[in-house]
């Protein structure tokens, strides 16, 4: 497996950079994680639109979604270019029904609704989900492939219980890190995000291989995220960015 960084912003993105986008490759096939503002831009450097075999939305808060439409454009205008034009399947959360709207019965893609328990299999991929705690309907994702790869993706979530049995023993946990572990824990728990500690903890808890922390804030040293994360893993941890790519 290969993921590489798109866009990590939280909430939205520095210049020339993307919010939450991540392409996830297993052999031959490629994987959209999230499509957040800049991410098509960013896309389109190591992929073509025939080369994704479909999207994963974790949910609809703009800085995971926002480029969603304007990925759906690129196919509908490659769907009046091309007699055998290439198609994108999106997986979504059901709700907020006023968002998923916008995206269904576009030309070029199809907007399929998953749930929690729902198990996606795709190819030599299979892809489980778990409801989060965030404002909206959001779904962390897990991916395997046939000979035990495994990514866990958090997206948007406090802390809770139910997260570690989804995430044990991933061999790599993609966590969001959008406070700082001495940011009130009030304030990130209501607004539905984890500090960089509590990553750290969810990786020990679950024993993964290796943490990569993402959906970074914009204010402070991002560097203090990865020294607190260490102190409560210890395993290997990073910080992610643009263009970085994991393998495994």
């Amino acid at each position: 497996m290969r993921l590489t960084v798109l866009g990590y912003w939280g909430g939205y993105p520095e210049a020339g950079e993307a919010t939450s986008a991540y392409l996830l490759s297993y052999g031959e096939k490629h994987y959209l994680l999230d499509c957040g503002s800049g991410a098509v831009a960013q896309l389109f450097k190591y992929v073509r639109l025939k080369d994704i075999e479909s999207c994963f939305i974790s949910h609809f808060h703009f800085d995971h979604s926002a480029d969603l439409g304007v990925l759906q454009y690129a196919y509908l205008m490659n769907s009046y270019q091309r007699k055998s034009a290439a198609h994108l399947t999106i997986y979504a959360p059901a709700t907020p029904e006023a968002h998923r709207v916008l995206y269904e019965d576009v030309r070029g893609s199809t907007m399929q609704t998953i749930q929690s328990d729902a198990v996606v299999s795709l190819d030599d991929l299979t892809v489980r989900f778990l409801r989060t705690r965030h404002p909206v309907e959001t779904l962390a994702m897990r991916f395997e492939g046939k000979n035990g790869e495994s990514l866990v993706y958090t997206a948007d979530t406090h802390d809770f219980p139910e997260l570690i049995d989804f995430a044990r023993g991933a061999e790599v946990l993609l966590a969001e890190s959008s406070f700082y572990a001495d940011e009130d824990g009030e304030v990130a728990r209501s607004s539905g995000h984890l500090r960089a500690d509590e990553a750290a903890r969810l990786a020990e808890a679950a024993q993964v291989e290796r943490l990569y922390l993402t959906h970074l804030p914009h204010r402070g040293l991002h560097q203090d995220l990865l020294t607190e994360a260490k102190k409560h893993f210890g395993g290997r941890v990073a910080l992610v960015h643009t263009g970085m790519e994991i393998t495994w």
